[in-house]
C-alpha cells in the first residue's frame, strides 16, 4: 500500500500535456471558425462598398477593414474588382492568417462575396422610385395584374380576379385556431 502514494499524482502530470494539447487545439478551431466568419463579413463589406455609387463612399478595403476586429484587420488582404461600365459584377476577396495557438501550425483561410453593379442591367444606380408619394423618395412596389392583395382565379372560376381568402390570427381559413390544435 504504500508504494502506490503519489501515483495518481503521476499518472495525472503523465496525462496533463496531452490535456492541454487537445484543450489548445479546440481553442484554435473555435479562432478559426470565428477568423472564417469574420472574413465572410468583410469580404461582403468591401463588395458593398465597390457597388456604391457615391464620392462620399469608403474604399472596399477601408469597409472590409472597419468590418473586422482590430486584432484580425493586420493579418488580412482585401482584393476587389471594381464595378466599371458594362461590369455586371463586382467581387471581393479576403485572404486571412488565422492566429495560431499551437506551435507550427498555419492556417489561411480566403473568403468572396460576389455583388451586382448598379446598372448592370440598366436600372441605373438606384431602384425605380414611385411617383405616389409626393415627391418622396419611395421604392416602388410590384402589383401583380389584379392589384395589391387579390390573386389570380384561373379560367372557370368567378372571375378573373378574386380576393385572397383572409387567415384568422389563430389558424387556417375559416377554424380559427386549427393550426395550432385549438377548438373552432
Amino acid at each position: 500500500m504504500r508504494g502506490e502514494r503519489g501515483s495518481a499524482s503521476v499518472e495525472f502530470l503523465g496525462f496533463l500535456p496531452l490535456l492541454l494539447l487537445v484543450g489548445l487545439g479546440a481553442v484554435q478551431l473555435g479562432l478559426a471558425a470565428f477568423a472564417a466568419q469574420q472574413a465572410g463579413t468583410a469580404a461582403r463589406a468591401a463588395a458593398r462598398a465597390a457597388t456604391v455609387d457615391s464620392p462620399s463612399r469608403p474604399s472596399p478595403e477601408a469597409a472590409a477593414r472597419e468590418a473586422l476586429t482590430t486584432w484580425l484587420s493586420p493579418h488580412t488582404t482585401v482584393t476587389t474588382t471594381p464595378c466599371t461600365p458594362g461590369a455586371p459584377r463586382t467581387t471581393s476577396t479576403v485572404t486571412m492568417e488565422v492566429p495560431t495557438l499551437l506551435p507550427g501550425t498555419t492556417f489561411t483561410l480566403t473568403k468572396q462575396a460576389t455583388m451586382r453593379c448598379p446598372g448592370a442591367d440598366g436600372t441605373g444606380p438606384l431602384p425605380p422610385l414611385s411617383a405616389a408619394a409626393g415627391g418622396v423618395a419611395v421604392p416602388a412596389v410590384a402589383v401583380g395584374p389584379c392589384g395589391p392583395g387579390v390573386a389570380a382565379v384561373p379560367a372557370g372560376g368567378a372571375g378573373p380576379c378574386e380576393p385572397r381568402a383572409a387567415v384568422p390570427a389563430g389558424g387556417a381559413p375559416g377554424r380559427p385556431g386549427a393550426a395550432f390544435g385549438g377548438s373552432p
